[in-house]
């Protein structure tokens, strides 16, 4: 008898270890289940023995290769290495599920000129921590998941992985918006400030994440003075006066700044650096300097002594009426995109000019050089 209750005794023991290790949550590694928490910051994290990962904030994106109507949410992730040996962090060993359980594909993006960098291979010391963003393409509505795990497995080191709920619809999307950058740098430079949106992407009202930097009176001034250049160049025959330039200029921009039809397109949206390309459809200048000058020849032709008197006539006579037709004159039309590159700079929108930049200011002075 007292045999047989030592073996039930055992028995007993031996399910007791077995219902222990059959418990939900706990780790085959002997550790305990990550845990996601969330910080008064509205930061969410979660870790394992070996590492500490956080995410510090996020915001949608369109990297320079993406597709224009689709959206990119950029997670800025911190992790911390938790243990006393060195980790080697990997992005294959994070995946993104979406709502229906897909796997979702990362997107490299990278623009060390501007400080965007997904995460990338790296070995962390011991106690240390490193940043990065994780990009992904939201296409389903719904929370997503992300999921760490080491996949190259160590029978030496089993460490339970961990998983974030991931809410896209928490995370801001100012990709159509900051094309208020370009509508307000365009219209402050080359259209005296009185040009008015048709489009309420770019209004100004509420958008104080877009605001410009730089010396945009500086940047006028050098337009004014490359159109000034350009007109006593294309009416070299005639010696306008620096008033008399002036005035026109003070009136095509007012003008442009009624008809021109400017069309934008965000190319690249990253936190510090966004592209925009636009097609301005300016009034014509070349087109209505050439036709004034051949149709007063025809004209005027048998009344001066030379070429050199009619050419000086011509300039002068459209001196006389360049601001008369003005508000229907044709525009420009051209096929070509021009870009304008704004890099975030101490909280401001700061133009980088490029190679395109010379063009935009031919084009908003009609093509006049």
């Amino acid at each position: 008898m007292k045999k047989i209750f030592q073996y039930v005794a055992i028995l007993v023991a031996g399910f007791s270890l077995m219902a222990c290790d059959l418990l939900p949550g706990q780790s085959k590694g002997g550790g305990t289940p990550a845990e996601q928490k969330e910080a008064k910051s509205g930061a969410l994290s979660a870790s394992n023995k070996e590492i500490e990962m956080k995410v510090k904030g996020g915001q949608y994106i369109l990297p320079s290769d993406g597709k224009e109507n689709s959206k990119y949410l950029a997670l800025e992730l911190e992790i911390k290495n938790k243990s006393d040996e060195t980790v080697r962090i990997s992005p294959s060993d994070i995946d993104i599920y979406n709502p229906n359980g897909e796997k979702v594909k990362l997107s490299r993006v990278s623009d060390y000129k501007h400080g965007f960098e997904t995460i990338q291979f790296d070995n962390l010391s011991a106690g240390k921590s490193l940043s990065g963003y994780l990009v992904f393409e939201v296409e389903t509505s719904g929370k997503y998941e992300l999921e760490y795990e080491k996949k190259i497995y160590n029978p030496k080191q089993k460490i339970k992985g961990f998983k974030l709920t991931i809410d896209p619809a928490k995370y801001p999307n100012q990709v159509a918006e900051s094309k208020k950058l370009a509508f307000d740098y365009l219209n402050t430079v080359f259209l005296g400030g009185k040009a008015k949106s048709k489009d309420e992407d770019k209004s100004s009202g509420g958008k104080e994440d877009f605001v410009l930097g730089g010396d945009l009176s500086q940047n006028e001034s050098d337009f004014r003075a490359a159109f000034t250049e350009d007109f006593k160049r294309k009416l070299h025959d005639y010696p306008f006066t620096d008033d008399e330039v002036n005035a026109f200029i003070d009136s095509y921009v007012e003008m442009n700044a009624k008809r021109a039809e400017i069309s934008y397109r965000v190319t690249q949206y990253l936190p510090n650096a966004v592209v925009i390309k636009i097609r301005p459809k300016t009034i014509s200048l070349s087109r209505t300097i050439l036709n004034h000058r051949k149709a007063f020849y025809e004209k005027h032709r048998s009344e001066y002594a030379n070429l050199t008197e009619i050419n000086k006539a011509i300039d002068k006579n459209y001196a006389d009426v360049m601001t008369a037709g003005l508000d229907s004159h044709p525009l420009l039309t051209t096929e070509s995109e021009y870009q304008l590159t704004f890099v975030k700079t101490d909280g401001k929108w700061v133009v980088e000019p490029d190679y395109t930049y010379d063009s935009i200011v031919v084009a908003f002075e009609g093509d006049i050089s």
